[in-house]
Formats: C-alpha cells, structure tokens, sequence
C-alpha cells in the first residue's frame, strides 16, 4: 500500500512539482499608454456588440463599440467647435 500523502522523493510528488513549477499562476499584465503603445494586443480582445446603432434621447446603451466611438467623437467635435 502507498502511504498518502507522498513523500518528497516519490515519483509522483517529483511529478506534481514539476507541473506546478511549470504552470503560470498569475495572468500577464500588459500596460498600454493611449497614444504612445500599439493598441493591437487591446483591440483583437475587444468584443463587438450588436447594437442597433440609435441614439435615442441621449440613450448610448444600444450602440456597439464602433458606433459608440464614432458618437463620442461627433459629441466632442460639437461641443469643442461651441467653444469657439
């Protein structure tokens, strides 16, 4: 009968270090400044929401990203030319 749980110089527990050792524990963290980094490791995980696209009554939470951005910049563009 093995005896439980195994000793250290079992094969098994050698076994089991091992594939701990070689397993990542924490995620990779990757940092990105807007402007300054490439944004491709950003943007092939973004997920593109089937919105419908309308803005209704200020409402934005029908639109997907694409659209969303493109709101964003007409709002900012409006808002910055009345500043003017």
């Amino acid at each position: 009968e093995a005896p439980f749980p195994p000793p250290r110089e079992s094969l098994l527990r050698k076994e089991a270090d091992a594939l701990k050792r070689d397993r990542n524990i924490s995620p990779v963290v990757h940092i990105l400044m807007g402007g300054k980094d490439p944004t491709d490791a950003f943007d092939q995980h973004l997920i593109e929401d089937e919105g419908t696209g309308l803005v209704k009554n200020g409402d934005v939470s029908n639109l997907g990203y694409s659209s969303f951005m493109d709101f964003i910049c007409k709002e900012v563009r409006v808002y910055m030319s009345s500043k003017e």
